[in-house]
């Protein structure tokens, strides 16, 4: 089953408004959360975005750290057999930065774990 809505109110008006949303999870628990959205379609989306926010939070840090050095190693590996280091190095530079900010714009108003 698919997550869904069932009830959405508006609880503060901005340029970011504030909704309290009932939600049905895909394991048919019932739950409530007060969202931030810029409507209530983006707030919607963030309720479900932010379970995926906390898994990936959850990883160590290792994880994540093993992932960087593999990209850079894939990528210095390319600039060796290449023999155009300047190319491949600014390639990777490149893809990281769209990777951080695609990532940022999917998980745009979701909360951070304290």
């Amino acid at each position: 089953m698919k997550a869904f809505a069932t009830e959405a109110k508006l609880m503060a008006d901005g340029d970011l408004k504030l909704y309290q949303i009932k939600w049905i999870d895909s394991h048919g628990n019932e739950n409530e959360d007060t969202v931030k959205g810029k409507d209530m379609q983006s707030a919607l989306k963030s309720v479900l975005r932010q379970k995926q926010r906390d898994r990936l939070e959850s990883l160590p840090m290792f994880v994540y750290l093993l992932a960087a050095v593999l990209i850079v190693a894939s990528f210095a590996m390319v600039a060796m057999i290449s023999q155009a280091p300047l190319v491949s190095i600014m390639g990777g530079a490149f893809l990281l930065g769209f990777l951080y900010m695609m990532l940022d714009k999917y998980f745009q108003f979701t909360e951070t774990k304290s």
